[in-house]
């Protein structure tokens, strides 16, 4: 039996996006992230509202 596989440049994104969704490093990122950046904002929103600019 002789199998034949092309690989294409979207199998291979879709493996690294796999990858990514399944690596304990990038949850914790997107997590540390999905906080860091409303804080970030929400601090630069209250220092700009008392400073009245």
């Amino acid at each position: 039996m002789i199998l034949k596989y092309s690989l294409e440049e979207n199998h291979y994104l879709i493996y690294q996006l796999y990858t990514a969704s399944k690596s304990e490093r990038i949850t914790k990122k997107r997590f540390r992230n999905k906080i860091i950046v409303p804080v970030f904002y929400v601090f630069f929103g209250i220092l700009f509202l008392s400073k009245k600019i």
